[in-house]
């Protein structure tokens, strides 16, 4: 009798163990269930506003490429002289371009976009060697050698030839030779490499240049120039120095430089070039931004630009400026979009470089793109508010305020047009 009971205990407590286990299994099971289904709705929800993100960053950028848009045609509309100032509604950074969301939906996805006028910077592939070296004694070098000898090195980087650009440079070296063998001990120029011989694609590739170090490319600091950056004003002005080599160059515009926008530094190497006084640089510059701010930096309203470039005879300190071997201008047709798009935790950003200009239509050309007749091209023209009606052309003068469909279709249309050269998101 004993036995048959130890038998039943031992049998109860085996099934007890199993059925323990057995539960301690299913809870395993359905807890890495819903630890799967967890992960995926995240992984999904991670998508979702990747997603979103990438759409309020484009979003971003078709505002900016509208506001280019609308600010030539509001010039011309008003007849305005056609400018491009900081007053201008594509350089605005306020709330505007901030933060900005397309519903009233809590938690709904924003996007912040910024426009650059990218002919307020040098470019590097027109830039003559005495605006060069203006510029890296504007940012701190006061060795004349070591800045020629760093302009020389652009110049031979970017022309097509194998000669150095230095006078100086002993008979029969090729460029290769020069850099590497012959300036081997100047301070700054231990180079080895191969010379690209060819046009600026990028203004990174400065930093594959003889005597262009990462501390003068990025600029003073541990945050690589970043915190002067911070602090270089709407207007141009930079609160104290510190701005790095890429922050003052661009391969991007026509290599005229902007009265109006043009960064503080990039005017005071125009002044060493032009007018030849390193010391007064910051005279010249300081006293250009003011005239074109109206004296007043913090109202936008108050901005007086440059009309032309002759205005600069109100700028005395700035006589001889246009001296400087680069063109001047108070137009820009080059522009750098930054557009970052936010959902949730994720974020997106865009950085495009379009160029703007008028394009001029001949009507029977709009109205073979409009793929119908006279009428159907006059009813779309018409409704166009960025497009201008020009000047009817010699051959029919009959024609001259002529709104009909015969006398449209022997006028021409100008269009703002701002075209993407170049796009890259991340």
């Amino acid at each position: 009798m004993m036995g048959c009971l130890s038998r039943s205990r031992s049998t109860r407590g085996l099934a007890l163990i199993l059925t323990m286990w057995l539960v301690i299994v299913l809870v395993t099971m359905v807890y890495s269930l819903l630890w799967d289904v967890q992960v995926e709705i995240r992984l999904r929800r991670m998508a979702m506003d990747d997603l979103r993100a990438q759409w309020m960053a484009r979003a971003g950028v078709a505002k900016a490429i509208a506001d280019l848009s609308n600010d030539m045609a509001i010039e011309r509309s008003e007849d305005n002289v056609p400018l491009d100032a900081l007053g201008d509604v594509w350089a605005f950074d306020n709330d505007d371009k901030t933060d900005i969301s397309l519903s009233d939906e809590d938690d709904a996805p924003t996007f912040t976009v910024r426009v650059v006028d990218a002919e307020r910077l040098i470019n590097l592939n027109t830039a003559p060697l005495e605006v060069l070296m203006g510029l890296f004694e504007v940012l701190g070098e006061d060795d004349e050698t070591v800045t020629r000898r760093r302009a020389e090195a652009i110049i031979d980087w970017r022309d097509e030839d194998t000669d150095p650009a230095s006078s100086l440079a002993e008979p029969g070296f090729q460029e290769r030779r020069h850099w590497s063998e012959e300036l081997r001990d100047e301070e700054g120029l231990d180079w080895e490499g191969t010379l690209h011989n060819g046009r600026f694609l990028t203004v990174e590739e400065l930093l594959m240049v003889p005597g262009i170090t990462p501390e003068l490319f990025y600029g003073p600091g541990d945050d690589g120039g970043e915190a002067q950056r911070e602090r270089h004003s709407r207007r141009g002005r930079s609160a104290e120095p510190g701005l790095g080599l890429r922050d003052c160059v661009t391969t991007l515009s026509n290599g005229q430089i902007n009265l109006n926008t043009a960064i503080r530094e990039v005017l005071g190497a125009l002044a060493i070039a032009g007018i030849g006084s390193v010391a007064d640089w910051e005279n010249v510059a300081d006293a250009i931004i003011e005239q074109r701010d109206g004296r007043r930096e913090d109202d936008s309203d108050d901005d007086d630009p440059f009309l032309n470039v002759g205005e600069l005879a109100n700028v005395p300190v700035a006589t001889g400026l246009q001296n400087c071997g680069v063109g001047l201008n108070v137009r820009s047709q080059n522009f750098v979009i930054t557009s970052t798009g936010r959902a949730g935790s994720a974020r997106h950003t865009i950085v495009c470089e379009v160029r703007r200009d008028w394009e001029v239509y001949v009507h029977n050309t709009m109205a073979d793109l409009y793929g119908g007749g006279s009428n159907y091209a006059t009813a779309n023209l018409l409704r166009m508010p960025s497009q201008f009606i020009a000047e009817p052309t010699e051959d029919d003068q009959s024609s001259r305020g002529d709104r009909s469909a015969g006398g449209l279709l022997n006028q021409t249309v100008e269009r703002a047009a701002v075209r993407i050269v170049t796009w890259v998101e991340n």
